[in-house]
């Protein structure tokens, strides 16, 4: 220590001592400032100073709390005792004891508990501070969960940690509560508080199907609003599987992400197809003039990819796609007050697969090119709202069946311009008990055919009129809606509530046989009369809950109730379970597995409790006519802003 820092603390010294209100302070050679505070404080110059009291000592960026504290001038160390907290930055650590030594930057402490990083909860019979950020610890306990007995934890022998780095540990359990459930020998996770670039934890597990697996992946932090993910997946059934994925974050609502793989696979459904693919791309620009580009594309190598590596694809990106559709989204938007403009590049293709027969799949291919629309919704006036919609489209349309021995059939072609225009008026009126919402609407679309089998009959009446025209039809109808929401209707018992709540809604279009007319896009499904009802009864007691949904829709057209949609959720505490089940009242009239009437159910019960989950699903789909319709899926998890441990085990038939 240099004279003028000797001599200025012992002057701080004895002035705060006299004042009986002690505070020391000097600056080192260094310019490092040091600050002790307490409630008393005593020294002879040259030796050592004693605080007692509220201890608060300042030194090298880092704040040290204790009862009381020694600082010892030649070694420049301080001793500290009783409720010693030592605090850096988003780092604290709690013990009975401290020695630090200021020079070299080191510490041991006895019987610590503390939060590293903000996020991990740690308890440890000794920590030693061996520099800047750098710590090892022995017999410790780790874990996210605040409470005295928390829900997880890691145990180790001992630990070596970096902070914002990775945490090394000799002789590593996994605990529920206080049992052990997993050993390993070693371990190594990150607890950093900033993206760094390194190889994350990898995937280890067996399929029947896929045989072995063994995964990892590497990411790069390239920059804070950019990063890139390689990886790989070995197969031993099926070959090794390629993995990437990159992101770029120009702002909060400016962004460009892409995600692919690639395999070539030994057991792919068609044998002279074995390079297996899928990608992503997602890409949305806007500017503050509201004008906006937007290019969203998905794409598959063959009909079955989805099936085979949904669960272990970045493709996915955690998404599910059972209905087997890939797209292509190309939008240019401007966006104002009183109107919307886009310009639209469509392609959508969708695969259906058989067990009939010697049939594969069939291919559903449609192309908008350009769809230009010009729309606005959510008009408001101070008595009605208004939408309206006008657009254009140039439409393509194939339907082809693919069989075993390399062969096809075209079911159905078509091409043709679309031009539509459709306005709805609606208002809101409250009637105390329920809220009425009536609205109406009218479309007009005009088709010009240039090739496709099209049949219509003309047909007209006071809300429709359907001509045939020199070159394809003309349709314009009325449609009105009535939505009755009704108040929730609900009761207290005492232990619990009941509560019930009702919507309804009626839509009426005059009938018209629209079987001839194209079909190929959404909007241009007729919208037929039918009546809607939603049910929600629900149970909300001290702890624990129950929803029960179902709703339930009639086509007057046809006369048909359409599939009832049960859903029953469960909560009791941190256990919960999940129900849906679909009904179709007239599934042995459609192709479906064995004729079931019930076609798609899905249970699952869980447990979760902060970062820590365990589950149990088991889901069955009967439209399903090859390939897995029934999986049962089981597994726990932990989950925390640095850490994914997972084991699960997944089985389909």
């Amino acid at each position: 220590m240099n004279i003028g820092f000797y001599r200025l603390f012992t002057l701080a010294a004895s002035v705060f001592f006299l004042a009986c209100g002690v505070a020391l302070s000097a600056d080192n050679s260094f310019g490092e400032n040091y600050t002790i505070e307490a409630k008393e404080i005593t020294g002879v110059e040259g030796e050592n100073y004693h605080a007692r009291g509220n201890v608060k000592i300042t030194f090298n960026g880092m704040e040290l709390y204790a009862d009381e504290a020694i600082y010892h001038i030649n070694s420049n160390t301080v001793e500290a005792n009783g409720h010693v907290k030592l605090v850096e930055t988003e780092t604290q650590f709690l013990s009975d004891t401290l020695v630090f030594d200021i020079d070299n930057d080191t510490a041991i402490m006895d019987n610590v508990t503390g939060l590293v990083n903000k996020e991990y909860y740690v308890c440890a019979t000794q920590v030693r501070r061996l520099g800047k950020d750098y710590y090892t610890m022995d017999s410790v306990n780790l874990t996210t969960c605040s409470a005295p007995l928390p829900e997880w934890s890691f145990s180790f022998q001992k630990v070596d940690v970096t902070l914002d780095g990775y945490l090394f540990g000799d002789h590593t359990t996994f605990n529920i509560k206080d049992m052990p459930l997993i050993y390993t020998p070693k371990m190594m996770f990150p607890i950093k508080t900033t993206r760094q670039t390194g190889f994350m934890l990898p995937n280890i597990g067996y399929s029947t199907d896929m045989g072995a697996i063994l995964g990892n992946e590497f990411f790069w932090a390239i920059d804070y609003d950019k990063d890139i993910t390689l990886g790989a997946n070995s197969f031993s059934t099926r070959g090794l599987q390629g993995l990437f994925e990159g992101r770029y974050a120009i702002s909060d609502t400016n962004k460009i992400y892409m995600s692919a793989d690639f395999i070539h696979d030994s057991k792919a459904p068609t044998t002279d197809k074995p390079n297996r693919w899928g990608i992503i791309g997602k890409t949305f620009i806007s500017s503050s003039n509201g004008l906006s580009v937007t290019a969203d594309v998905s794409a598959t190598s063959d009909y079955m990819y989805n099936r085979s590596f949904a669960e272990y694809s970045t493709y996915y990106n955690g998404q599910n796609n059972y209905e087997n559709v890939y797209h292509q989204y190309y939008v240019l938007a401007w966006t104002s007050k009183f109107s919307d403009i886009s310009v639209q590049y469509r392609n959508i293709d969708k695969f259906h697969d058989y067990s009939t027969d010697n049939k594969l799949y069939s291919k559903t291919w449609l192309e908008q090119t350009p769809a230009v629309s010009i729309y606005k919704y959510n008009i408001s006036t101070k008595y009605i709202n208004a939408d309206y919609n006008l657009d254009y489209s140039k439409v393509h349309y194939d339907n082809k069946t693919y069989y075993d021995n390399n062969t096809f059939s075209r079911d159905s072609f078509s091409s043709y311009d679309r031009s539509h225009a459709d306005l709805t008026l609606y208002s809101s009126i409250n009637l105390g008990i329920a809220r009425l919402t009536p609205s109406f609407s009218g479309y007009y679309t005009s088709w010009n055919i240039s090739d496709g089998t099209y049949s219509a009959k003309p047909a007209r009446n006071s809300l429709v009129r359907l001509d045939e025209t020199d070159s394809g039809y003309e349709l314009f109808y009325g449609k009105a809606v009535a939505n009755l929401d009704i108040n929730d209707i609900y009761k207290n018992y005492g232990s619990f509530t009941h509560g019930i709540s009702n919507i309804f809604r009626y839509s009426y279009v005059p009938k018209v046989d629209t079987s001839g007319l194209p079909n190929e896009l959404e909007s241009e499904e007729a919208d037929n009369q039918s009546a809607e009802w939603q049910f929600v009864s629900y149970l909300l007691g001290d702890g624990w809950s129950s929803r029960l949904t179902l709703k339930q829709r009639h086509d007057f057209y046809t006369d048909k109730l359409l599939p009832l949609d049960i859903a029953l959720d469960i909560d009791i505490g941190k256990f919960y379970t999940r129900t849906r089940l679909y009904y179709d009242y007239y599934a042995d009239e459609v192709s479906v597995r064995g004729g079931n009437k019930l076609y798609y159910i899905s249970n699952g019960i869980g447990y979760s409790r902060d970062v820590f989950s365990a589950y149990m699903t088991y889901t069955q789909d009967n439209k399903i006519l090859t390939g897995y319709n029934t999986s049962l899926d089981v597994g726990m998890r932990v989950l925390t802003a640095r850490l994914l441990a997972r084991v699960s085990a997944l089985t389909k038939s």
